[in-house]
């Protein structure tokens, strides 16, 4: 029987995240910092869960005038009044207008509006799961509309990034499958499926980035921990590596 032949690339690298699983929070309206939860750097969030809450005189007194327009334009819908009825329309129009300007989501102006209650504090919340690499609010802190408030985010999944020598490139394609090492105090070793090979080559070091990545709902996998990606590739009688059948 023909002994398989098979070559083997191991490449080291780190665990980071990966460009889409950031997250920046910014204030939606210029306020004062009213409460701010208990996180701090390193702290996970889960999707929904209160970071801080901002304090607006502004937003009080224009849900008050929405509402006040709203009670018009259904007052003369009541009592048939057309003509009342297109005038308080453009008022109320210009009522949500000028609220969604401010910066509150149209959620808020919708429950405002069902439930008739104002409220001159608007709370922020995450929109994703994730953990907190940056937080610039306190309590009494002063914002405007736009600012970065946190930074956060996603460990799932954490991916493992390495250059490869563009000489490699022959043997190392998308959907290779690699046993992954990690350098932690109890040894780890995972699967992964090589999924991006960056089309930019560095002149200097003729290398291109490679990004695997791997599961971490759990969160045991840490950012910037150190690991290698171990290729065995079955070479053919022709000397070529074995398809993966993902080629282009």
């Amino acid at each position: 029987r023909p002994r398989k032949l098979s070559r083997e690339i191991k490449i080291n690298g780190t665990l980071d995240y990966g460009d889409g699983q950031f997250l920046t929070v910014r204030a939606p309206l210029t306020g004062q910092v009213d409460k701010v939860a208990a996180h701090s750097v390193g702290d996970r969030v889960e999707e929904g869960e209160g970071l801080i809450a901002i304090q607006c005189d502004q937003l009080l007194e224009g849900e008050r005038n929405l509402l006040r327009a709203l009670e018009d334009f259904e007052a003369a819908r009541r009592n048939s009044d057309g003509f009342a009825m297109i005038t308080a329309q453009k008022f109320l129009a210009a009522e949500r207008r000028d609220l969604l300007l401010l910066g509150i989501s149209p959620e808020r102006l919708t429950k405002t509006e069902r439930l008739k209650l104002v409220s001159d504090r608007l709370p922020i919340k995450s929109e994703e799961p994730g953990i907190i690499l940056e937080a610039r609010v306190h309590e009494g802190q002063h914002v405007q509309k736009g600012d970065v408030l946190y930074r956060i985010a996603n460990p799932d999944p954490l991916w493992l990034f390495a250059s490869v020598h563009v000489s490699d490139l022959h043997w190392i394609s998308v959907g290779r499958g690699a046993a992954i090492s990690l350098e932690t105090p109890h040894a780890m070793n995972l699967r992964g499926i090589l999924t991006v090979i960056s089309p930019v080559v560095d002149s200097a070091s003729r290398t291109v980035r490679i990004g695997i990545p791997l599961p971490n709902k759990d969160g045991k996998l840490q950012r910037f921990t150190s690991a290698s990606a171990t290729f065995q590739i079955g070479v053919m009688s022709d000397g070529m590596p074995m398809p993966t059948g993902l080629e282009g």
